[in-house]
């Protein structure tokens, strides 16, 4: 059985470019879960259809997955539903995972642009672009404004978004991972995201809710590494060739037990 070496559940956020190997990642931990006849369950809320396919190919003879398929992420209320389930059907030594955390972000933007204002996000973005230029041409001082700030908006939009998050990465009372793309730094971001130039897309805070970050890349020669950008008391790696993530980071790093 694979037994966590602390009384401490992982907590991790694994970021990176598409194709890096984010969510092949999950499936070697529940690989490993069931090769070594360890009673957990790995529930994964996809708005990605990656798991899916995976567990239709070289996975198919994993039996301790469940995916709540939220693909699409157009329907905010189907992630909210999925959530709770996750934090309701979830014990100590299962694993709960949102593959990806950031484009829950988006479809909280996109159901409060919807609920407010009786369009999509990209209406009412186009709609605020186009007065904006208005304004713009009337008087060149016009500064640029993003067309959620200054309004009471985004505490809203946070408070929908935090919902799901806190179900999946406090509810459950699990082990958690977070996966999300990447996009480019800027000169403002955390020094830790700095020395890699790429930072996790979605909410910028929640790296401040996980113990570890690690980034995700595959080089031109199709190489696949990992690099530790925060892991709390933890050896750090260094664009480390993944083989296989689960015997690598979960026994060679964190110190699980088989």
């Amino acid at each position: 059985m694979l037994a966590s070496s602390g009384s401490t559940r992982e907590r991790l956020l694994i970021y990176g470019s598409y194709g890096t190997g984010k969510s092949k990642a999950v499936l070697d931990i529940a690989a490993l879960l069931q090769a070594t006849s360890t009673p957990s369950t790995i529930r994964i809320l996809s708005t990605d259809d990656g798991p899916p396919r995976m567990l239709e190919g070289g996975y198919s003879s994993l039996s301790n997955v469940k995916v709540y398929d939220c693909v699409g992420f157009d329907d905010f209320d189907v992630i909210r539903r999925s959530a709770k389930s996750i934090a309701d059907d979830s014990r100590p030594n299962d694993w709960a995972v949102i593959d990806m955390a950031n484009h829950v972000w988006d479809a909280a933007q996109s159901y409060f642009s919807e609920r407010a204002f009786g369009k999509s996000v990209d209406e009412y973005f186009l709609e605020m672009r186009a007065q904006l230029a208005a304004k713009q041409a009337a008087n060149p001082k016009t500064k640029n404004e993003n067309p959620f700030d200054g309004w009471k908006d985004w505490p809203v939009i946070k408070k929908l978004y935090n919902a799901v998050i806190s179900d999946v990465m406090f509810g459950s009372k699990c082990n958690v991972i977070m996966i999300c793309g990447e996009k480019k730094a800027m000169d403002d971001e955390d020094g830790d995201y700095q020395f890699v130039g790429q930072v996790p897309e979605g909410e910028k805070h929640l790296s401040h809710l996980v113990h570890t970050v690690i980034r995700f890349t595959r080089s031109k020669m199709g190489v696949y590494s990992m690099t530790t950008i925060k892991d709390r008391e933890r050896e750090q790696m260094q664009l480390l060739p993944i083989s296989n993530f689960a015997t690598q980071y979960l026994i060679g790093i964190a110190g699980w037990k088989v």
